[in-house]
């Protein structure tokens, strides 16, 4: 359960910074970027509660608490800076990080897999939209 507490704990870093960059935003474009945030972690508070319910309670076993999952989530929270371009970037890097770590888990239930897979799928878009943004 090591993985997907980790997992959980990206989840939120990308969710919290995301944040950051809709708040920070500016100059040209900058509804856009401000929306393109919004897309990137409107969906993670769902994954985070169904990763706890199916992984953790589906199993019998209890998730960390709230305060070591953003303990975590804060050693890989980048900080913001005044260049969006450059949030961008490193909203860029949390994505890939999220989704080789979501590669390696191993020894999933079905019903992990396919909920990790949706989280993949949403994640992947999400990197995709982020890296048109950079260029």
């Amino acid at each position: 359960m090591e993985n997907i507490s980790r997992l959980i704990s990206l989840l939120i870093a990308i969710q919290n910074f995301s944040k950051d960059i809709h708040y920070n935003a500016k100059g040209e474009a900058f509804y856009s970027k401000h929306l393109l945030v919004d897309r990137v972690q409107e969906n993670i508070s769902d994954y985070i509660d169904s990763l706890k319910e199916v992984c953790f309670l589906g199993s019998d076993k209890e998730p960390l608490s709230s305060k070591e999952y953003l303990t975590d989530a804060a050693q890989v929270i980048p900080a913001i800076v005044d260049e969006d371009k450059t949030n961008f970037i490193s909203l860029s890097s949390l994505l890939i990080l999220t989704l080789q770590h979501i590669e390696g888990l191993e020894g999933l239930s079905k019903g992990e897999e396919n909920l990790i897979g949706n989280i993949a799928e949403n994640l992947q878009t999400s990197l995709g939209l982020v890296l048109r943004q950079i260029k």
